[in-house]
C-alpha cells in the first residue's frame, strides 16, 4: 500500500476506536463510545482499556502508520540500495514492533505515557494493511537469517506510479483511504472538532 491507503485507512480506524470502543453504551444516556464517557464526571466506570483509548493522539497514530515507509524506503532504496534495494527492512519486521510495543506497554502503565504505545499501534496497523508476513524474511527477522530478501526491480517512481494507475488492488486500496481520509475530516468540520485534532489529535472539543 502506499501513502493514502495507509493514512486513511489508519486514520479511520483510529477514529472509529475512539468514536465508538471507548465505552460501551451509557445506561440511559442513548450514547455510544466515548461520548457516554467524554466527560470526566461521567458515572460510567473507566477500564485501562477506556481510558487508553480516550487519551489516544490520532496524530501519533497516523505517524505509526506511515513510520515503517518512512525509515525503511530511504535506508533500503537509497541509503543501502548496493546491498538490499528493498523498501522492506527492519521496521516491517515483527521483532520491532514487539520491542517498542513492549516498551510502549510499560511506559503506559508505569508513567501512563501513551505516545509510544499510540505509535505502535500504527505500525502494527501498518503491518496489517501490508501483509507483511507474507515475507516470512522480513516479517520474522532475524530468525530466518540476518540477510534481508534483495531485489533487482528498479523502484523508481516510473515502478510505483505504474502499479497505483494499472493494478486494480493497489489503487482500490488507495481510494478506499481517500474516502476513509475524506469521511473523518468530514465528521470533523461538521462537529466543530478539526481544531481538537490538529491541536491534540481528539476528535471532539474539550468539556463538548
Amino acid at each position: 500500500m502506499y501513502l493514502i491507503a495507509h493514512t486513511g485507512l489508519t486514520l479511520g480506524a483510529g477514529w472509529l476506536l475512539k468514536r465508538y470502543a471507548s465505552t460501551p453504551v451509557g445506561p440511559g444516556t442513548g450514547k455510544l463510545g466515548s461520548e457516554a464517557s467524554a466527560h470526566p464526571d461521567s458515572p460510567l466506570p473507566r477500564s485501562p482499556w477506556r481510558a487508553f483509548i480516550d487519551r489516544l493522539d490520532l496524530r501519533i497514530l497516523v505517524l505509526g502508520g506511515l513510520l515503517p515507509d518512512i525509515i525503511d524506503k530511504p535506508l533500503g532504496l537509497i541509503a543501502l540500495h548496493s546491498l538490499h534495494n528493498n523498501g522492506r527492512l527492519f521496521f516491517h519486521t515483527l521483532l520491532v514492533l514487539a520491542v517498542l510495543g513492549l516498551a510502549g506497554w510499560l511506559l503506559y502503565r508505569r508513567g501512563n505515557r501513551a505516545g509510544l504505545l499510540t505509535l505502535t499501534l500504527g505500525m502494527a496497523a501498518h503491518l496489517g494493511l501490508d501483509a507483511a508476513w507474507q515475507e516470512p524474511r522480513t516479517f520474522f527477522w532475524p530468525f530466518p537469517g540476518f540477510d534481508f530478501p534483495r531485489y533487482t526491480q528498479d523502484f523508481g517512481l516510473a515502478f510505483f506510479w505504474e502499479r497505483f494507475t494499472t493494478i486494480p488492488s493497489v489503487y482500490g486500496w488507495e481510494i478506499l483511504g481517500g474516502l476513509a481520509f475524506l469521511g473523518v475530516f468530514t465528521w470533523l468540520v461538521r462537529n466543530h472538532a478539526l481544531r481538537a485534532f490538529i491541536r491534540a489529535g481528539q476528535i471532539r472539543p474539550p468539556r463538548e
